[in-house]
């Protein structure tokens, strides 16, 4: 009588409730959650007799359940510790049984059918092999998988009760480490494109989930809807396409019994102070969680926006009339924290404000502020001004072992490729989150006095904004957005841009963008050190701006020496790596 054939369990583990990005497991990959993806690629699998969602019965993941009873999919609800992915896994082997079990992260939707095939069948066809490994490729360099480990049921069993500490509970396959040199071995040869590019293609972040993203649009732009996503094919779109391979380059990998950085972002936006400090505190947020693998969530306080950076970070949002004391104190009863970082506008009640920050010194909480904050500073650890300038009355004041600027502290989206500058006709128009200086009543006039050539005008109205005053017989071809969430696309594709002074001016210097600028409430100063840079033209007045982006059209040596003196002095610096390694150093977790 034949031997029967091995029977594969294959247990997908997944929580909705990372630290990182919270619900990544159903985010939409063109039309389906991450999850769904991940199982139609395990289907693949012809090896698989049984697949099973594993999770937890806490009400937070009451969604992923209700997704499988919605799919027809097997799920097994783990009423145990949490954080128990071992006791949970062993559970669904305990309840279905297995010869070889496949456990497979439920953050991996480019797991690979054709390699898991070879490794099961690997198992299956040598009965004395106790483990399945990939040979190591000839080139020396590692393969492109991630989120899958198949492995014989006893080699299972004795990593269950090899599994001992809440680390090694929490990781699956920590234990194998301490017994793996005594197993028996066979190896599986894997074609040589697997290894001939390095990329992370887990969903851990933001990064992660922009880049899958963007492979899975680009996939069924040009497949059929049935069909699944090609690891070759993904591997050779990296190998032609830098920007996408950037997309999550930097993100690190947080490591099995790593204790994450917990980091608080505390911020501010409304009609009253605009965007710029939100989106400030956004990039500070996800480099800290994909430079430090940190534990990030924003206090937001303030109006309510659709700002597209802010969807999918972990946040709280209050209203202008709750405290800020009141509610990191009460944040602090529930989540430990290592740092709380303060980008703000307004700070209504001054004494309130040192008491909290006493209150955080006093529980040896790292106390961080951005841009402001002076007056606080003997309760503060760190002051990260992310300006070219400082006041040279501040710098005076201040310790300056405690404070730091320059051209490469300002925190912006990083950029990974910068065109060459050529004349053209497209005029970006920025006046602010709430245009404070009604520049949308003002400028469309002048624009259409002063440029008697037809140009081809973006306005962007941000999202407190009153509408642009446009003349309907103008000479212009006008397009109005309103707080669109391409926008440092849109100024990447622009010729000239005319601005008011904020976080968005220099997003345009970053992008080598000829731009003019208005600063006419900062500080002259400020506003005759950037001249004295020649980076932009710098103008005191609404008049004086458009004057100025008229003489900048007329002269295209200026134009293009504001492009290259831009990219010198800004380039591809991280102001937000600056911070980051700085608050690191300051809590003692430096990665090594």
């Amino acid at each position: 009588m034949a031997k029967e054939r091995a029977k594969v369990l294959a247990v997908v583990a997944a929580r909705l409730n990372s630290s990182r990005l919270p619900g990544k497991q159903l985010l939409d990959l063109a039309g389906e959650p991450l999850i769904e993806r991940l199982f139609q690629r395990l289907q693949q699998v012809a090896e698989i007799d049984q697949l099973v969602l594993a999770t937890t019965a806490d009400p937070y993941n009451q969604p992923l359940l209700e997704w499988a009873e919605q799919s027809g999919r097997i799920a097994f609800a783990y009423g145990g510790e949490i954080n128990d992915v071992v006791g949970r896994v062993d559970a669904v082997v305990q309840k279905y049984g297995a010869d070889i079990v496949l456990f497979c992260c439920g953050d991996s939707p480019l797991i690979e059918p054709s390699t898991l095939s070879r490794m099961i069948a690997a198992l299956q066809h040598n009965p004395a092999a106790e483990y399945v490994a990939l040979r190591p490729a000839a080139s020396g360099k590692t393969v492109i998988h991630e989120g899958f480990y198949p492995y014989r049921r006893s080699v299972w069993d004795r990593i269950v009760s090899t599994s001992t500490t809440p680390e090694y509970r929490e990781h699956v396959g920590l234990a194998i480490h301490s017994f793996v040199a005594d197993l028996q071995h066979v190896y599986v040869d894997e074609p040589a494109i697997f290894s001939c590019v390095q990329q992370r293609i887990s969903v851990d972040t933001i990064a992660d989930y922009h880049f899958m993203h963007a492979i899975y649009r680009r996939w069924y732009a040009e497949h059929e809807p049935l069909s699944i996503v090609s690891l070759p094919w993904v591997i050779a779109q990296l190998q032609a396409d830098e920007t996408l391979a950037g997309i999550n380059r930097n993100v690190q990998q947080r490591a099995p019994g790593q204790k994450p950085l917990r980091v608080l972002v505390v911020t501010q936006c409304g009609e009253q102070v605009g965007l710029g400090h939100l989106a400030r505190s956004t990039v500070v947020a996800r480099r800290f969680q994909e430079q430090s693998a940190a534990a990030v969530t924003l206090l937001l306080q303030g109006d309510q926006v659709d700002y597209a950076p802010l969807a999918l970070l972990p946040k709280t949002v209050i209203s202008w009339g709750e405290g800020l004391r009141e509610t990191v104190t009460t944040w602090l009863e529930e989540h430990p924290l290592d740092v709380v970082i303060f980008d703000l506008a307004v700070i209504d009640n001054p004494a309130e404000f040192s008491a909290l920050l006493q209150q955080l010194g006093d529980k040896n909480i790292i106390r961080v502020a951005i841009d402001g904050l002076f007056e606080s500073e003997a309760w503060l650890d760190y002051i990260h001004v992310p300006s070219f300038y400082l006041a040279p009355q501040r710098e005076r004041q201040i310790n300056p072992e405690k404070i730091s600027y320059g051209w490469d502290h300002y925190l912006l989206p990083g950029v990974v490729t910068i065109s060459r500058w050529q004349p053209g006709r497209r005029l970006l128009v920025m006046s602010g989150g709430s245009d404070p200086q009604a520049l949308g009543q003002q400028w469309p006039t002048m624009l259409d006095q002063q440029l008697t050539e037809p140009m081809e005008i973006i306005w962007i109205q941000g999202p407190f904004a009153a509408k642009p005053k446009i003349a309907a017989n103008s000479h212009h071809q006008w397009q109005v957005l309103k707080n669109p969430a391409d926008l440092l696309s849109i100024m990447a594709n622009c010729h000239y841009a005319l601005c008011l002074y904020g976080v968005s001016f220099f997003e345009l210097l970053q992008r080598g963008i000829p731009t003019v600028v208005l600063g006419a409430t900062v500080e002259p100063q400020e506003m005759a050190a950037l001249a004295n840079e020649q980076v932009a033209s710098v103008a005191a007045s609404p008049v004086a701006a458009v004057q100025h982006l008229q003489a900048l059209l007329d002269d295209t040596d200026l134009a293009r020496h504001y492009h290259h003196r831009a990219q010198a002095l800004m380039g591809d610096k991280q102001g937000a790596d600056t911070l980051v390694t700085r608050v690191q150093t300051l809590t003692g977790k430096v990665p090594t």
